[in-house]
């Protein structure tokens, strides 16, 4: 039973594994070396009256043949463990890397929990897999032939004998793991489906608390573990009938042999030298095999895992690929007949936009959930390609563009910001340890876009710890505090996702102050509900049900008293 896709891993590291079943065949060789001088040395005190002295050659070939067996089985362990850690490591990566490829749309509709669970208990499943039951399923072929090629010479029948029995266990263990099988499926499903929810619960605890959820949520949870553990019985429970089996199978097997080695040399057709040294062989010949059996859960458990794991890795990313054009600065984005579809989607999100930002210009775009808003943003910052239409940076097509190289001279305040274990300082510029300089340009930042009445609450300023077990923010201070982290990194653009929904009047007021100051020099690209975001903005664009159905200044479009419309709905002024 060997996963295509994992065993194409395994390829990759084709060296190690090669080490590891080399390794593992000298130390079967050991084996035979030192049960050969352990025969003699019986065969020499109880049979033939040797002396200690002639006997000596015996002894140190038996001890160098032990020495050598647990220096190559060493070697293999460290083998076989470090096979599976580069190849952990490097799925892990290309895991990572894949979450980047993918559109942040994309990753909306994924669950957290899962894709945690997938990059930690999912790869961490497959250890077993490639430092047990791959190398061990190559030693179970074949170290018994190199054992049959020693013994058929001296005992053809226990031979014979070895090679009929030795099926018998791969045939039990495929019999039994059906059933096997079915349960681990049964058990991984529960499991992931409850890493996602404990996940997902442990985020909002905060809010099922203060809407009075939480001891529902504890039931759910306690229903969860109550069917993963059934389900973890079962697997036991079959496990260990697969163990019971095989090793029932096994031993029947050795005294098959010894059986037939007792009555032959009770009949003086076979010397005790050949039939005590073959006796010791017996167990030894059948243990890969039942090894195999040990490890024939986990090769089931691994390979449900990496269905998980390749049918992400294999999802395809709502974007073009990188091109190769770059540049120093962004100067314009310029949309040209734009429309997009999302995958499995019957029309359009985004119908026949045109539009231009030019660098020192603001826009911003207004309208209902779901008329186009975002995906329109998520064009422009190249996490989507148009269906068709073309989006423009610099006059070059997006999709021609590096995606780093663009990335690199944008910013963005999204609906979902994130904060970091760490200080607010630290949350600001985005990594470990700033300079002084930095703290002190960070500071600056942080009263211009309004954080000053935060900072004067926080019990230590800039220096307060934030994430699990530190200061908690409220959703404006939030949106302050990401604002910073976006002005404080110089960009040529900004993109900024109704980054005041969540802003008391008075904060929204000191940051729509501060607007034009912190547009300076930069392009804006702008989706909010509230005009009063809106004043100082160059161009506004309304949308309905994908498109621009107006278009124009602030003055343009509102009149003092009036309201904005569209279909459905208003934005009072």
């Amino acid at each position: 039973m060997i996963d295509k896709k994992l065993a194409a891993e395994m390829r990759r590291q084709k060296g190690l594994f090669v080490l590891t079943i080399l390794t593992a065949l000298g130390s079967a060789a050991a084996i035979l070396w030192q049960t050969w001088s352990v025969a003699v040395i019986v065969d020499g005190l109880f049979l033939q009256k040797a002396s200690a002295e002639m006997l000596k050659p015996a002894f140190v070939t038996a001890l160098v043949a032990l020495g050598v067996r647990i220096g190559l089985d060493l070697l293999e362990e460290w083998s076989a463990l470090r096979l599976a850690t580069v190849i952990q490591g490097d799925l892990r990566s290309r895991l990572v890397a894949h979450v980047g490829r993918l559109s942040p749309v994309q990753l909306e509709g994924m669950e957290k929990g899962g894709l945690l669970h997938l990059l930690y208990d999912g790869i961490d499943t497959l250890e077993s897999y490639f430092s047990g039951y791959l190398p061990q399923l190559y030693k179970a072929v074949f170290i018994p032939v190199l054992f049959l090629v020693v013994i058929f010479p001296r005992d053809a029948l226990s031979a014979v004998i070895m090679l009929i029995t030795i099926p018998l266990i791969p045939m039990f263990m495929v019999l039994i793991g059906k059933w096997t099988k079915r349960e681990s499926v049964r058990q991984w499903i529960v499991l992931t489906k409850f890493s996602a929810f404990l996940q997902d619960v442990l985020e909002g605890l905060v809010t099922l608390k203060s809407l009075g959820r939480s001891k529902k949520q504890s039931e759910k949870i306690g229903e969860i573990s109550e069917a993963y553990r059934r389900a973890t019985f079962q697997v036991q429970k079959w496990a260990f009938i697969s163990s019971l089996a095989l090793e029932l199978v096994a031993t029947i097997s050795i005294a098959m042999v010894a059986v037939g080695l007792g009555l032959r040399l009770c009949e003086g057709r076979l010397d005790f030298l050949i039939g005590f040294y073959i006796l010791l062989l017996a167990p030894e010949y059948y243990q890969p095999m039942r090894t195999l059996g040990q490890f024939f859960h986990a090769g089931i458990n691994a390979q449900e895992a990496s269905k998980s794991l390749y049918a992400f890795l294999e999802t395809p990313s709502w974007r073009e690929v990188d091109g190769e054009f770059a540049a120093s600065t962004v100067q314009s984005i310029r949309f040209d007949h734009v429309c997009y579809r999302y995958p499995g989607a019957s029309e359009d999100a985004v119908k026949d936009v045109s539009l231009t930002l030019k660098a020192g210009q603001s826009l911003a775009l207004i309208g209902e959930s779901g008329s186009g808003k975002t995906t329109l943003m998520m064009l422009a910052m190249g996490f989507l390609s148009p269906t068709s239409g073309t989006v423009y940076v610099n006059d070059v097509p997006l999709d021609n563009w590096q995606l780093a190289a663009y990335h690199g001279r944008v910013n963005a305040v999204l609906q979902r910001p994130y904060i970091f274990q760490g200080t607010v300082l630290e949350n600001i510029v985005f990594h470990t340890a700033p300079s002084p300089e930095e703290a002190a340009r960070a500071q600056r930042i942080a009263e211009t876009v309004g954080l000053t009445h935060l900072l004067r609450t926080l019990p230590t300023g800039l220096e307060t710890r934030l994430g699990q077990g530190g200061q908690k923010l409220s959703g404006g201070q939030t949106a302050l505090l990401m604002t910073a982290r976006a002005l404080y990194t110089d960009s040529d653009v900004l993109f900024l996702d109704e980054m005041t929904d969540n802003l008391d009047l008075e904060s929204e007021r000191a940051l729509v102050d501060n607007l034009s100051q912190l547009m300076q020099d930069r392009m804006a690209w702008i989706i909010a509900h509230r005009l009063q975001t809106l004043r100082q903005v160059d161009h506004i664009y309304q949308m309905a049900e994908g498109r621009v159905v107006a278009s124009g200044s602030y003055a343009e479009l509102v009149g003092e008293g009036q309201q904005m419309k569209w279909k459905g709905g208003a934005i009072d002024a």
